[in-house]
């Protein structure tokens, strides 16, 4: 309830006022299976649906809106049906259409006219004319009502999303990641997924180790080397060519708290056009804290 005049005190729970507007809100869904469904509907409903917020004086304007929106939800969520995989994936969307209507009412005056018969000197002193006048009798004010505004919306999003955990060592994913492919390495303690995103290929690894070390398997000449930070952790990055327009990009950092080692790598024929710190940002989950 969204009251409109101040009051004193309310006399019980629930006070109730003709002036007052009014929100509400309902909401309904199933789930199973990892699968749900949802509709919402939210409402501020109009307050001529109750009455007038106030007495309406001459040359008064009151403004009145009547918003409404309606949503469908829909999800998906891998871990209730595949819970032994090794990644989770899933999918969550929402269609919400809207209706908001605007109305200015108005107090003008608005006169009441009447006739009368009128005789009027004409020409010489003995003529005269006789003729019906109109005449204001009185003046009414009248309510009028005018259409500010009736618009109605749609909106529509809808979000991919997975994550992996390897032997308590997990990892997120990019959303607009594609072509993803997981693999273990019991003997080695090694995670590793591959995929591609926005057209070049990626591979992120993730194995315990006592000290900063390359767990990538890449052995190349790298240009630039330089030393940078993913979340808490220390690490590097650097570039090498692989072709004439072919390039690797290696990044590699240490989380020193769980005794952790990650890298990322990217092959790609446009090195200038992409951020690898970032997308390693995306892709390191931390195994405690913040560290």
């Amino acid at each position: 309830r969204m009251r409109n005049p101040a009051k004193t005190n309310d006399q019980v729970f629930f006070d109730f006022d003709w002036s007052d507007r009014y929100a509400y809100g309902l909401r309904g869904g199933v789930e199973l299976f990892g699968a749900n469904v949802g509709a919402n509907y939210v409402s501020v409903f109009d307050r001529r649906l109750s009455t007038r917020s106030r007495e309406m004086e001459l040359n008064d304007t009151i403004m009145y809106d009547d918003n409404h929106v309606l949503s469908f939800q829909l999800g998906f969520d891998s871990k209730k049906m595949l819970a032994s995989l090794p990644i989770t994936f899933g999918l969550n969307g929402e269609y919400a259409m809207s209706w908001w209507d605007i109305d200015a009412e108005t107090m003008s005056p608005s006169p009441k006219f009447g006739t009368k018969i009128t005789e009027a000197p004409y020409g010489d002193l003995m003529d005269s004319v006789i003729y019906v006048a109109t005449t204001v009798d009185a003046t009414n004010n009248e309510r009028g009502t005018v259409d500010v505004m009736d618009e109605k919306g749609s909106a529509f999003y809808a979000e991919l999303f997975a994550k992996g955990d390897f032997s308590g060592i997990g990892f997120n994913l990019p959303e607009d990641a594609e072509e993803i492919v997981c693999r273990y390495l019991p003997d080695e303690e090694l995670s590793e997924i591959q995929f591609t995103l926005e057209g070049d290929e990626y591979c992120a690894r993730i194995q315990p180790a006592a000290e900063f070390t390359n767990i990538a398997d890449i052995y190349l000449a790298f240009e630039n080397e330089e030393k940078i930070s993913v979340g808490a952790c220390e690490g590097t990055i650097g570039l090498a060519k692989t072709g004439s327009t072919d390039w690797v990009e290696l990044c590699m950092w240490y989380d020193a708290a769980p005794g952790i080692m990650y890298s990322l790598s990217v092959y790609t024929t446009d090195p200038d056009g992409l951020d690898l710190t970032a997308i390693a940002e995306q892709v390191y989950l931390p195994m405690q804290g913040d560290a």
